[in-house]
């Protein structure tokens, strides 16, 4: 008599133990890197980080990642977001990435150390494909704007539009949905303006 029972018991404990299983379920991320962290702001908007600069965005709950546009190569440890836009990864070497749009562009703060004026660098590379990085100083709490035209003034990206502490940034410039020719980034606050030209060859 107490074989039975002691089968019946088995037997639910294994369904139970599968029912909670259950409750995963694989998602593909599209990548083969190592993915270190993740963060959710609600059921269906995450963002997820990794080997190699690896960021990873879904807007339907992980159903489908999407890759992000990295400027980096370092390896990410950590993300964070506040809400569907503003959050922050980590890193490798100090490194810390800032995007205040989704993850469309980071900003990485390269130096925490004063400078004595602000300055805007020419990009680098440039040429470029696809990509390129531009860096610029602050030498105070400013809110910045950084943005992109095309040879006829036209906007056609924004890739700083927050307010950011004293330092040395830099934030890399996505063009591979764009076409060949000039393009012109401009760096605004309320005390400096600075305009130069670069250029895309595909």
């Amino acid at each position: 008599m107490k074989k039975p029972i002691l089968l019946i018991q088995v037997t639910l404990l294994f369904l139970a133990l599968t029912d909670v299983y259950s409750q995963w379920y694989p998602q593909l991320s599209g990548t083969t890197e190592h993915l270190q962290g993740v963060s959710f702001t609600d059921a269906n908007n995450g963002m997820a980080v990794g080997w190699s600069g690896t960021i990873l965005r879904t807007t339907n709950g992980g159903t489908n990642w999407t890759f992000q546009f990295r400027g980096t190569s370092i390896y990410l440890y950590d993300v964070s977001f506040i809400d569907a836009n503003t959050g922050t990864a980590s890193g490798r070497n100090g490194t810390i990435l800032r995007t205040t749009n989704g993850g469309v562009t980071f900003v990485n703060q390269i130096s925490s150390e004063i400078p004595e004026r602000f300055s805007l660098y020419q990009n680098y590379p440039n040429p470029f494909n696809p990509s390129t990085n531009i860096r610029y100083t602050l030498p105070k709490n400013s809110f910045v704007s950084l943005k992109v035209y095309d040879v006829l003034g036209k906007e056609i990206a924004t890739l700083v539009n927050e307010s950011l502490s004293p330092g040395t940034y830099e934030a890399t410039f996505d063009a591979a949905k764009y076409s060949s020719g000039i393009y012109f980034y401009k760096l605004t606050t309320n005390d400096f303006s600075d305009v130069k030209k670069m250029v895309l060859i595909k």
